[in-house]
């Protein structure tokens, strides 16, 4: 059996996982292996994220919003990622008093998978806007154009 690596952008093949470990372990020695660290959300970047979310729903209408459009208003670059980001608007919500069910459906059909809207999600989007304009300090986060809508992404690293 065959292992093929890819180090630093170079090939490399083992014939067996032991082979393969003493590999790595020469190839990274004197190496401090780090794992990513994410930095957790700001409160105005979580409810930013949470309002740019659901209005993209909402702005979708009855088709849905499809994962291309979630990924960009989530600030993801793979659909796998919409998953995790999705637990932060999931906790905003709750925190409001709704449930992401109330909110949202996230139907998985032949087309691919879709967010539409359930029945309280214009009721959660004006929660939504009223705590992102009241929290904070000095009247709110001031994320939103005086419009009412979303001046962009959240400052920083997208969420």
């Amino acid at each position: 059996m065959t292992i093929r690596m890819n180090y630093q952008g170079i090939e490399i093949f083992a014939s067996s996982p032991q082979e393969a470990a003493a590999l790595i372990r020469d190839l990274t020695a004197g190496q401090r292996i780090v794992p990513k660290s994410s930095t957790p959300a700001s409160e105005e970047e979580r409810w930013a994220a949470t309002l740019a979310f659901l209005s993209c729903i909402h702005d979708a209408g009855s088709r849905g919003a499809e994962v291309n459009q979630i990924m960009h208003v989530m600030g993801v670059r793979h659909p796998k990622g919409v998953g995790s980001k999705t637990t932060i608007v999931d906790k905003c919500l709750m925190e409001l008093g709704f449930t992401a069910d109330s909110v949202y459906n996230n139907e998985r059909g032949a087309e691919g998978r879709f967010w539409r809207s359930a029945p309280r999600l214009s009721e959660a989007i004006a929660a939504a806007r009223s705590k992102l304009e009241n929290n904070g300090t000095e009247g709110g986060f001031k994320r939103l154009h005086p419009s009412g809508e979303l001046t962009g992404q959240p400052k920083g690293e997208p969420l």
